[in-house]
């Protein structure tokens, strides 16, 4: 999900199928790709630096 601002989602609990909720905040111009690296373990999003 793509937002910049609260998103209300209580109802969202009314559907079992959903066990999961991808919070991107407000994306920039590489989130897309970057998404997909790490959604598909490409990348460690540790938060540490690579060197």
């Amino acid at each position: 999900m793509h937002s910049v601002g609260p998103v209300p989602m209580s109802s969202w609990n009314n559907y079992p199928n959903i066990t999961a909720i991808l919070y991107a905040g407000a994306p920039g111009e590489q989130m897309g790709p970057s998404l997909v690296d790490v959604l598909w373990r490409a990348v460690n999003p540790s938060g540490r630096p690579s060197f």
